[in-house]
């Protein structure tokens, strides 16, 4: 479909590509318009949801603050009821006292017994309200025949006060025996109230406004903020108070339009269209190139499939040779096994003449002879075993047994190979595994001959000091432990070029150690292969002339049930 449209594509007009790139632009550009008006369209509904919610929250405010200082007086007409209307200064006046103590915006109460106001508290202040008439007061009289005529409490105003300022007053009719006595009034302070309002934390809504003076709903006249909100784009809310209510109006945000949101979406809109019409372009060159190297491919097909064929003549020519590798090396491991063996009979049958002839008493010379072949035959059969070792490894013989491993029988049988020799030569010899664990299972065989191995290193290149063997836990559980083996020495050990390959097979410290010394070069690199066959590690830590200590780490089981493992390594095949 690509190539067609490629095709298509290459043949197209230069005045029809632009055309296309200009309805590509009309396309992005109305999609751009669209986006932009429905971001316009829900953050406008969002910040109407907002508004409701904050007008909720006035009017719940405004209600609770009325409710809370207009009924705090309620109990004074239980009180008037309960006394039959005979009541005195005395006794009403430390009642008043805590009621105005009690209440957050209440300016004065006051008790009109036949509408006359007779108490009133707190009297500073408000003496010129005292002995008020109601129906002498034109200004209140009306709301006050209203409540009267009713029979329930109402709230009023805001009301001019005969002491100066304006106040919502509560009033409540008391009747005793369905007789009116009088008016219980409660003058709320209407610049205090809104300013605690205010101070709740959120400010009033630009052009917040209020109607219903006295009660009157939306039919009252507005006494708070500015009227044209009730004629505008604004959310209206009744207000219940009692014996009426209020509304209130708080303007909705306007439409407005974002300039910056619009050019960054046109912006998006020419970028597309750039993109797209540099897409075409290239699409039309992509297919001028992709004719030339259909050619081109056409042309290195014959050449691929030559080179192909040659390559499979290559690989089987490989394989073959591999197998023929592989051949070679399993028939090197049989002969080191077999002459391995073929030479070991005839050489355990010389060592074992050698130490019948040592008993006979010899003459001297023969005796120094004796002890020549005995030497000679001791270090043909350690290298013929590390051979058998070697060859076991490679074919992936070698077997680790899982048998009891006592720490004391390893400790006597390296006292009993080394120690008699060592003291000959003044060197100390110390051997401590008292940190192993009491049960341990391996292949106490093969354990034996690594410590065997090191200890034979130490000795070989010890000439006076100590060699101390001991052995640490790392971890234990119920199941294993880590082993570290050490082998301490004072003899004349190792640069780090030397220590870096002294694990590699077939390597010594130097060329002149073969000579000096005797030796192989397997001992250690087998020891490695093992300690890596038991979980471990093998390694040296030594410096030049001043000792060597080479140590080994294994994981030895705790049960006596774990199967024999086998040891596959290809480490000494090099």
């Amino acid at each position: 479909m690509l190539t067609e449209l490629q095709h298509r594509l290459q043949n197209l007009p230069a005045a029809l590509l632009h055309w296309l790139t200009l309805l590509l632009l009309l396309l992005f550009v109305g999609c751009a318009e669209l986006l932009v008006s429905e971001e316009q369209t829900g953050r406008i509904a969002e910040q109407r949801a907002q508004a409701w919610h904050e007008a909720g929250n006035l009017r719940v405010l405004i209600e609770s603050e009325l409710n809370a200082s207009a009924h705090i007086a309620s109990g004074i007409a239980t009180y008037i009821v309960a006394r039959k209307g005979q009541i005195a200064a005395g006794d009403i006046t430390p009642m008043l006292a805590e009621l105005y103590r009690q209440g957050r915006h209440i300016r004065n109460i006051g008790i009109a017994p036949a509408n006359r106001l007779s108490y009133i508290y707190p009297l500073i202040g408000n003496e010129a309200a005292l002995g008020l008439y109601y129906p002498d007061h034109p200004t209140q009289w009306p709301a006050v025949r209203r409540t009267i005529e009713k029979r329930q409490p109402s709230l009023a105003g805001p009301t001019p006060l005969q002491q100066g300022g304006e106040a919502l007053i509560y009033r409540i009719p008391v009747y005793i025996e369905q007789n009116y006595w009088g008016m219980i009034s409660t003058v709320i302070d209407n610049e205090r109230l809104f300013r605690h309002l205010r101070s709740l934390g959120r400010s009033l809504p630009a052009g917040f406004a209020l109607r219903g003076r006295d009660g009157k709903g939306s039919d009252g006249e507005v006494f708070m903020g500015n009227p044209e909100a009730f004629s505008g784009n604004s959310l209206l809310l009744d207000i219940r108070i009692p014996g009426g209510s209020w509304q209130m109006a708080a303007p909705l945000p306007e439409a407005g339009s974002h300039p910056t949101l619009r050019l960054a979406a046109w912006s998006v809109a020419l970028l597309l269209t750039g993109l797209c019409h540099l897409l075409l372009r290239a699409l039309i060159r992509q297919g001028a190139t992709l004719q030339a190297l259909r050619q081109t491919e056409r042309a290195l097909s014959g050449q691929r499939d030559q080179l192909e064929e040659e390559v499979r003549k290559r690989t089987g020519e490989l394989l073959r040779a591999k197998e023929r590798a592989e051949q070679a090396s399993q028939a090197k491991s049989r002969f080191l096994a077999n002459i391995s063996h073929e030479i070991r009979t005839p050489l355990n049958a010389v060592i074992g003449l050698t130490h019948i002839l040592r008993r006979q008493h010899p003459r001297p010379e023969q005796a120094d002879k004796l002890q020549r072949i005995d030497v000679a035959a001791t270090h043909l059969l350690e290298l013929l075993n590390n051979i058998l070792d070697l060859a076991r490894i490679e074919a992936g013989k070698l077997e680790l047994q899982h048998a009891r491993i006592s720490g004391t029988s390893l400790a006597e049988t390296l006292q009993a190979m080394f120690g008699e020799q060592l003291r000959q030569r003044c060197i100390a010899f110390n051997v401590d595994f008292s940190a192993l664990p009491q049960t341990l299972h391996g292949d106490p065989l093969r354990l034996g001959q690594m410590l065997i191995n090191y200890v034979g290193n130490a000795a070989k290149f010890t000439t006076h000091g100590e060699i101390d063997v001991s052995a640490d836990c790392l971890q234990e559980d119920d199941a294993q432990a880590l082993l570290r083996f050490s082998v301490r020495d004072s003899g004349i050990g190792l640069s780090q070029e030397q220590a870096a390959r002294i694990f590699a097979p077939f390597e010594q410290a130097d060329n002149s150690t073969t000579r000096r010394f005797g030796g192989s070069g397997l001992g250690l690199a087998i020891c490695r292969v093992l300690a890596r066959a038991m979980g471990g590690e093998c390694g040296v830590d030594s410096r030049l002339g001043q000792g060597s200590h080479f140590w080994f780490t294994v994981y030895l089981g705790k049960s006596s049930e774990k199967p024999a493992l086998t040891v596959e390594n290809n480490e000494l095949q090099a």
